[in-house]
This record gives structure tokens, sequence and C-alpha cells, in this order.
């Protein structure tokens, strides 16, 4: 026998070895051991203590643990008085639980205040009942004055025991199957004319039964507790990895009795995997089926729901006849199952209209558990799990789901049915369902099954014809979520191949390779919850891709498809998301720089990898290599994802030497790309290294900005080395420099934003020298520079140096027809240039009218001959510029033009076919300033308008109608043909304005009903209480008026929202006008109940972390 009195488990087998050493040393015979301590010892620690054991040749008999010497303490007087020098005789109460442990920290009493008050100040009997692991005897514990009877005591020992202690409370756990205690505890209580309240635990399926016993008392539900409580006890039990707490808290379901089972076994050594698995949660169901007395029919139903994912009230009858019992027993077994909080009861609408409960296994991770145990282990269930499959179609994919569930548990007796069921299944043509969750757990089961998936979604998207982007964009999405787990789960690189083929299509697309690759490597890379980023897998993940592109000679469509892939691979930092343990509607963002060893993991395994091989890179491959290392450099510089993000000297080294080898192995392959020599110059030049630029115009034109310089020093300076490198060529023929710079043109529109187009300084340089200003501009033409050459062009357009051929030539030229146009339009130049334009310009071109009217520079008789215009759009389009440039007041136009605009403005069609610049109330405008013209638009388009065109065509107005007057609201309502359209224009011109609703009623214009139905996802027409005045008296149901509050109002939790609007409606009551009065009284009578359904379910969903 090896002794200690150590209270941990490693004092016990320290203790273990050394008596087993000496054991050994002196030669002493015998095999069997017998291990004492103080310690608490679960049933896994002890079979650490025999494996210890049996290292050294020994078997342990026997462990004896701190809850031996506690229920021995408890039950033998003898040892109490010799050992404790307590009193000796029998002892029936304690104020510790049976269920706790002795020296077990019962759960903390967090989120449990209110009820731990109101528990303790209970002046009559209380049932206190609640579902499996809530806590309802720890609850107990924490109650002063409160004592549990133990065991079934004697008369003459519980009534010694009470009298000796004189509790205030007497609580009785698993008070169904110890009736006779309560029976002893009333008893005594009247007999000896004591005052204590008795407290009778029990669980929900049993309150009925436990009350009979005690016929004054009040029940008291201990409910689960909300998520957020949950997780605070499960940290106070040391555990804080978001991993752990995701599984513990979705298990635990509110119960701290289970939380702090789970969070204890989660942290022993071989712990987790029984609680990720759901294994450990499942002893404590079987306890608690067999201690209820529901062992046998509740293994069945529960069994059978867990295989079909999901039971409805109408399906009761079929599974009742196929177990062969009758539909009421089988009613009542569901029903003492969910009750104890083992099934999650949803109220949906059934097949035939009506409402019906529908039950599923809760915890999920129970399923798999209880179908393992049910269907493949050594016992026979009532239904194979082939013949529930067969007599349910409808649910063949629930079931084939568990089935496959049961193998990935590592039940191999399941695996052939698994395979069997999912091939059957997979293809079935009437079974509806999404086949994503079926394929996804399939996958698990190797690199055979993986390969199947992959290859089958691979087929399904490219087989995918014309139709909905998103159609197309889900099953690429399901394709990026199979091969990312086919790699990182079953390790098949060979769907890396698949990944690429697949790149390869959408590159032939244009349809986004790099955001496919970005989601491919973020599912491999990892990084979540736990923090661990697969280095490994990112580096095999490349080695595979470059052995793809070498079987084709890395051709050019391999070469940029990898590329892009590398790109994603060698980021050193990324974005990564993960929903909230405690709350599954929140999301964790994080920004993530790669640590200094895989960084360098990166350089060596990818990167030296790529580089060792020659191969052709386009510029767009070699941009893409660029901006990795910009990224590289930045974190050199000490920047992360976000201002305060730290990065370590390790990380910076690391990240510096990785963004130089990229930078020198580009460098050699931008001969012909100065932008891309720009750009590594600029992200080298801080990292101590720099690459001279050879031509002189192109250093200038390109060169990068010091980090840190004043900006307005910097263009200075630019500007002046800029104007010393093309001063030789303006005495050469400006084709020579354009020529030049044209071909440069490509660089800085390929180049990414941050390195400026110095091509519009050059030509602003040249406009202000003395040089042939036409000459370069037509040299700017021919060489596709005229929009770097706007300042050449502005310079002779104001000194009218453009001659007309020039300039009709030009105004074919989009990129400065608005240039011209503008310019035709001033006071200054249209007598030179107006007659140009004027039978060429277009609607499309008056926006720049607006624009030289708000400057107050336009020319009125240009203006006064567009008017008049005879190409087709012209006067009404300038009529409508002008509107939109004027101001709100004051005067408008002269009287001359004014009646030119009013003919012109008639012309006006919607939508109009050019835009207006700047910002304005267009049509706000036109209602004040003519708003019969107004009014017939608004006509025009409800009569033109189709009945699913109605919105857009009518959003052009904005909310101007409201400004209508009643008379013309209701003849523009009058001309709608479609009720539909009426609704529409209803609200398009109403604003809540309740004179207009009553005019409408007073002239049945509308009816009742259509004032009372047009309310819509912004609300009802006009307020609840206006509403209340006009139609009470016109015989409207309150009812019907009260609920219209819900209108416009879905933000927000459900139970807030109601909360509102029961607010509302009391107030409405207390309204001395009697039709406000009845409708708020209708609203109380709907909202009270309904908010405290909602109220109910915002708890259950905190419970379950959602909401």
């Amino acid at each position: 026998m090896a002794i200690t009195s150590s209270r941990t488990e490693r004092g016990a087998r320290a203790n273990l070895r050394t008596a087993m050493a000496s054991l050994t040393r002196h030669g002493l015979a015998g095999i069997e051991l017998i291990s004492v301590s103080l310690a608490e010892l679960n049933e896994a620690k002890r079979v650490k203590l025999d494996g210890l054991a049996k290292e050294s040749g020994y078997h342990l008999h026997a462990v004896v643990d701190r809850g031996f010497f506690a229920d021995r303490l408890l039950i033998i007087g003898e040892w109490r008085q010799r050992l404790l020098g307590l009193r000796g005789g029998p002892f029936s109460l304690s104020r510790v639980p049976a269920t706790i442990s002795l020296g077990a920290a019962a759960p903390d009493p967090i989120g449990r205040e209110d009820e731990l008050d109101e528990l303790q100040r209970a002046e009559r009997d209380v049932v206190v009942w609640g579902v499996p692991g809530v806590g309802k005897s720890a609850l107990l514990s924490r109650i002063q004055g409160l004592f549990f009877v133990e065991a079934e005591p004697s008369d003459e020992q519980l009534l010694g025991d009470i009298l000796e202690t004189q509790p205030t409370y007497l609580a009785v756990d698993d008070a169904m199957r110890r009736l006779k205690v309560i029976e002893q505890l009333v008893t005594i209580r009247r007999q000896e004319q004591l005052d204590y309240v008795i407290m009778a635990v029990c669980w929900p399926h049993e309150v009925h039964a436990v009350g009979v016993s005690l016929p004054v008392s009040v029940e008291f539900e201990v409910s689960p507790l909300i998520r957020s409580d949950i997780a605070q006890i499960v940290r106070s039990r040391g555990v804080n990895g978001e991993v752990a707490m995701a599984h513990i808290l979705t298990q635990a379901q509110g119960r701290p009795g289970w939380a702090v089972y789970l969070a204890d076994l989660a942290q022993e050594d071989g712990g987790a995997w029984g609680v990720y698995g759901g294994s450990a949660l499942y002893t404590r169901v079987l306890s608690y089926l067999e201690r209820s007395g529901l062992r046998t029919a509740a293994r069945d139903s529960l069994a059978l729901i867990a295989l079909l994912g999901s039971l409805n009230d109408s399906d009761i009858p079929q599974l009742a006849g196929e177990l062969g019992v009758a539909r009421a027993d089988l009613t009542h077994s569901i029903n003492d199952v969910a009750v104890g909080g083992l099934l999650d009861v949803a109220r949906r609408v059934g097949s035939s209209g009506d409402h019906e409960n529908v039950y599923s296994v809760a915890p999920e991770v129970l399923v798999t558990p209880i179908v393992t145990e049910y269907f493949f282990s050594r016992t026979t269930p009532v239904l194979t799990a082939r013949e529930v499959f067969r007599s349910w179609p409808s649910k063949r994919l629930d079931v084939a789901l568990a089935v496959l569930k049961c193998t990935l548990a590592g039940n191999d007796s399941a695996s052939a049915t698994a395979h069997r069921l999912f091939h059957e299944v997979v293809d079935e043509v009437g079974v509806d369902g999404s086949r994503e969750s079926l394929l996804r757990h399939y996958l698990h089961l190797g690199p055979t099954e993986s390969s199947y998936v992959v290859d089958r979604s691979v087929s399904e998207w490219s087989a995918l014809g014309p139709g909905p982007a998103y159609v197309k964009g889900m099953a690429l999405n399901s394709v990026i979520m199979f091969i990312g787990d086919a790699i990182t789960e079953t390790h098949l690189f060979t769907a890396v191949d698949t990944a690429a083929d697949v790149a390869v299509q959408l590159h032939r697309s244009d349809e986004g390779v790099s955001a496919f690759w970005t989601n491919v490597v973020n599912r491999v890379r990892g990084f979540g919850p736990a923090g661990t980023i697969r280095i490994g897998l990112l580096a095999k993940l490349w080695a595979q891709i470059q052995r793809w592109a070498e079987h084709e000679g890395w051709d050019r469509e391999r070469t940029t498809v990898a590329v892009s892939a590398l790109r994603q691979i060698l980021h050193p930092m990324f974005d990564a998301s993960w929903m909230s343990a405690e709350d599954s509607n929140v999301a964790h963002l994080a920004s993530v720089v790669m640590p200094a060893d895989a960084m360098t993991s990166l350089a060596h395994d990818v990167w030296a990898l790529f580089v060792a091989e020659s191969r052709n890179l386009s510029r767009g491959d070699v941009q893409l290599l660029v901006d990795v290392a910009d990224e590289w450099s930045r974190v050199a510089r000490g920047f992360g994802p976000h201002s305060d993000t730290a990065i370590s000297r390790d990380q910076a080294a690391a990240a510096s030497l990785m963004a130089v080898q990229i930078a020198d192995f580009l460098i050699d392959l931008s001969g012909d790309y100065p932008g891309i020599r720009a750009q590594l110059r600029a992200l080298t030049q801080p990292l101590g290294k720099d690459y001279q630029e050879r031509d002189p115009l192109i250093a200038a034109l390109f060169e990068p900005r010091t980090p840190g310089t004043n900006w307005t020093q910097w263009h200075e300076h630019t500007a002046e080395q800029v104007r010393e490198q093309i001063t030789p060529y303006l005495g050469l023929d400006p084709e020579v420099l354009c020529q030049k710079l044209s071909e440069l043109k490509p660089e800085f529109e390929g180049t990414r934003p941050g390195l400026a187009n110095r091509l519009y300084m050059v030509f602003h340089i040249i406009a202000q020298s003395s040089v042939d200003q036409l000459r370069w501009l037509n040299a700017a033409k021919e060489h596709n520079l005229l929009g770097e050459a706007h300042n050449v062009l502005t310079g002779l357009l104001g000194s009218s140096a453009l001659d007309d051929a020039s300039f009709l030539d030009l105004l074919n030229e989009p990129v400065v027809r608005s240039t011209l146009v503008n310019a035709a339009l001033t006071e200054n130049l249209a007598h030179r240039y107006f007659g140009l334009v004027e039978n060429r310009i277009t609607p499309q071109d008056i926006g720049q009218l607006e624009l030289v009217v708000r400057r107050n520079e336009h020319a009125a008789r240009a203006i006064k001959l567009l008017l008049t215009s005879d190409c087709t759009g012209v006067p009404a389009a300038t009529a409508a510029a002008l509107l939109a440039a004027s101001d709100d007041d004051g005067e408008f136009l002269s009287p001359d033009l004014h009646h030119l605009w009013l003919d012109a403005v008639v012309q006006l069609e919607v939508p109009m076919g050019f835009d207006l610049h700047g910002e304005h109330d267009f049509f706000e405008k036109l209602l004040r300033r003519a708003p019969q013209v107004y009014e017939g638009l608004f006509v025009e388009v409800v009569r033109a308008t189709e009945s699913h065109d109605d919105f857009a065509a009518l959003d052009v107005f904005g909310h101007s109608g409201y400004k209508l007057g009643i008379d013309a609201k209701t003849r523009v309502l009058s001309a709608c043909e479609s009720d539909s359209m009426r609704r529409r224009v209803f609200w398009a011109l109403n604003g809540g304005d309740v004179e207009w609703v009553v005019h409408l009623l007073e002239t049945d214009t509308v009816d009742d009903d259509f004032i009372l139905y047009s309310a819509n996802a912004i609300g009802p027409a006009i307020p609840i209480h206006e509403l209340a005045r006009i139609l009470i008296p016109r015989g409207v149901e309150p009812r019907h008026i009260a609920t219209l509050i819900e209108h416009g109002t879905y933000f927000g939790e459900r139970h807030e929202r109601l909360a509102g609007h029961l607010d509302r409606m009391a107030e409405n009551a207390q309204s001395p006008e009697p039709a406000v009065a009845l409708v708020g009284r209708a609203g109380v009578e709907i909202y009270e109940p309904r908010l405290r359904e909602a109220r109910e379910e915002n708890r259950r969903n905190m419970i379950r972390g959602r909401r």
C-alpha cells in the first residue's frame, strides 16, 4: 500500500513511483498495489496511475482517494470520532450535496444572484426543478442555513441531526426517488413544531409527482444561464482558449454543471478529445436517462431523432408504427426527453399549413455518440440505420450524414454503411436538400474520398452555363472549400493540380484568379481561434504548384497562374476571422503579421524554390511580385496592418532580408519596365539598398519620393529635375520626345497608385515654353498623349490660336471633347468657337454648360441659340443645365431668356439622357420654377412605366413630390392605371401628408383599405394616431390599425422592437381622444403576449449564443 497525504495527482504519482522503487530495491514479493492519497482523482487519472504501475510490472488493485475518505467520514461515525474529534453517531445532513465531490468547487453563482436571493427568502416549501446540469444543487449549496439530507436515514437519526443543527432549509436531492425522505421531513416538522423550509430538487418531468408530496409548495425553475455567464464560469475554471471555449459553451447549453465538468476534463491529459467529440457529455446524458427512469423508451426516440436529424409532430405516427409502440407513448417519451433539455424544440409551419413542433438533438455534438452507441455498438437497435434510411426518403441525406459522422469519429463498424448510404443518396434525384455538408464530411474519410469530392465539385462548376453570377460563384466557393479541406485534412496534394487547372479556366474567362488563390491559400494557411499558421503546408502547396507549372515548361499562362498563387502564399500580413465562442453573431477579426520563423521558412522553402527556376515573366507577373516585395518592405520598416501593430526586431530583420531578395531578383527582369524599377527603388531605399537608373530622363520621371520629405518641396524639386531633362528636347522635332513619352505611358498606367504620372508635368512645362504649341499638340495626338497635353490645349484655346480644322479634328477625341465644348460656351471664346460646335453639340455635352453657368462665364448668345436649337434633345438639356446651375432663390434668368427656357424645358423627358454635374435637387427646383411641367413629367412617367419598373422610374424624382399641392397630387394619382403603380405613386407623393389622405377618402379617390394596406417597409402612410383619427370613425377595426406600427421597424432585436411598440400603444391607450385610445388598447392586447414570447426566445438565443 502506497500512502501519501498529498492532495494532488502529481503527489500521488510520485508516491506510487517511490513505493515501487522501494519494493524493487528491497526485493519484496507481490505485484498487487493499493494507492492511497487525498488527491481528487477521476477515471482518467486513475487509468494513468494504473499505467504507471504496469510500467514497473505491478498491478494497481485499488485507488483510494479523497472521495473515498469523504464518503467514509460522512457515513462511519467512528472515523469522524477518531480522526476528526466529531460526534461519532450517524450523520445524515451535509452542507455539500452528494452530486458535488468533497473538496471540489461548485460552480460560482454567476448569473444566479436574483435566483439565490429569491430562494434565500423562501417561506414556503419549494420544488426546485430544472434540466440536468443546470446547477440546481450547486445553487442551493449557496443558501445560508441550508443542509442537504443524505441517503435515506432512519427517523431517529434524521430527527437527532435536525435538532442538533437547527437548519433553516432542508434540501432533498433527486427527490422523485426519495419521496420517503420528504415524507419524513414533513412528519418531523409537524410533530416537533419546527419551521424549516423543505426544498425538493427534481427534473422537469417529475415536478407534478414531487409536488404532490409537498402540497403547499411553490415551483421554482432554475433556468439555463446565458452564454456569456457560462463563459465566465468556464474561464474561472482555467479555460481561456477560444477553441476549447467554443466547444464547451456549445455543449453546455447554458448548464453550469455541464460546463464545469467539461472545462475540468478539457484540461486533463487526453480529456480534450472526449470533450470535443461529445463522448464526455454523452456519459452525463446516459447517467441522466438511467437515473430519471427514462432509459429504455427515451433511448429509442432520442437515437432515432439523432439519426433523422429532426422529427416533426406529423412524423410521430410513422415512427411509432415502425417502433411498434403506441403514438401516445412515443409522444410522451419524446416530451420527457425534450423537457429534460436533450431536444431542441422549434415551432414551425408544417406541410399541412398548421404549426407543429420540430425536435432535434441538443447540443448537436451529441448526435454522433448517440447514433454510434445505439446503431453501431454491440447492442441490437430496434431499427437498423439502413432500415431507417429506406423508410424515410425525405431524411436520407440526414441519415447518411449521421452515419458518416460516426465513421469519422472512429467507429469502423459504421464505415461500410456510411459508404453505401452516401453513394445511394448523393445523386438521388428525388431527395431534396443541399449535398454540400454530406460531401464535406465524406471528403474527410480519406484521400480517395477527397479526390472524388474535389473532382465532382469541379465538374459541376465547369458544367454551369450562362446564368446568374451568384450561382456560379457559390459553386466556385464549394470548389475552394473542398480543395482546401482536401489539402489540409487528407493531404491530397493532387488537389493542388486541380486548383491550378481551375485557376487557368478563371484566367481565360477573366474571372479573377487572385481572389481564387486568396481563398485557397487562406484555407491552407489556417489561423483562427487557435492561432496556428500551417507554414509547412504552404511550402508543400507551392512545391506542388511549381511542379504543375514545370509540367508544361512554364508556359505564359501557367506562369501567370503560378505567380498569382505565389503572391498570395508570400503575404507577410493577412487577415483572419472567426466567430466568437460566446456569441455566434459576433465575428473576431484579426490582422496578422507572420512570426519571424515563419518568414524565414517562406524565404527558404518557397521563394528560394521559385527563383531556382528560370522563367519568362510578363510585366503583370513582375508587378504582382513587386506588390509582395512592397508588403515585406513595409513590415521591415515597422508598418503592420494597423498603426498599433507591433513589429518585433526579428520580424523586421527577416522581412528586410526577404524584401531585398525579391527586389534583387526582379531588378534583373525590369529592363523594359522603368516603372517597375522606380517601385523597387522606392521600397528598397529605406532598407539601405538602391538601384541606379542609367537614363537621366527616366530617372527624373520615375524618381521615388523619399519618405518623410515635404510634398511641396518634393514637387518643386521634381519639376526642376524634369525641366532640366526635357529642355534639350524642346529644340528638336516634337516627335522625338512624344515617341519616348508614349513608350513610357504604359509604365505609369500599369504601376500601382503612389507613383505620380509626371507626363502631365512634362506638358505643363512645354505649355509654359515658347515652342510651337500646335506642333506639340499634334505630336501628342499622334502618340495618344492628348490627355497628358491638356495644358497645351487650354493654352491654345485661351489665345484663340487653335485653328478651325484642328478644333474640329480634336472635337472627335473623347478625352478632350469636354474641354473644347466648355471653351466654346464661355463668354470669352464663344465668338471664336461656338459656331463650330453649334450643330455638333449633343445633349451629353450640355453638362459642361452647367459648370460654365455656375462660374458665370457663359455666353448669353450661345445659350439663346442652344435653347432654340434644332438638334434633338439639346434645348431640353440646355434648360435642365441652366436650372441645375441656378440658386434656389433670386432671379433665375433674364426676361429675354426665361420664355425660351419655358419652351425648352417642356421638351424634357424622364429619364434624362444626359448627366448633370454637381450637387443639386433638380426636380425640387423644377417644381418650384415650373410646377405644371413637373406635374406633366410625373404623369408621363406614371403612364409610360411598366409595373415592374415603377420603383426605378419614380426614384428619379426623389422626395420632391411631397411638395406638390393636394389637387396636383390627386391628379397624378388618378393617372395611374394599375393598383401597384397607384401604391408606389402614393408613397412617392405622400410624405406624411394627412390633409391629402383625408382629401383622397372624402373624394372617394381611394378607399379605406387602400390607405390601410399602403404601409410598406418604410412604415404606415401617416402616423398611427392620425390613422386612428381618420379610420376609426369610418368603421375600421382598431387591431388592423395597431399592427401597422410594425411596418418600417425591422432593425434591432425583436423583443426590443416589440417593447417599443408596446410603449407607444400604452401611451396611445391613455389618449383623451377615443379613437386613438381604442387603437392603443387594441395594441396593448396584441403586443403584451408577443413581447413575453419574444423575451423568452431572446433568452433561449442568448443561452445558445445566437441572436
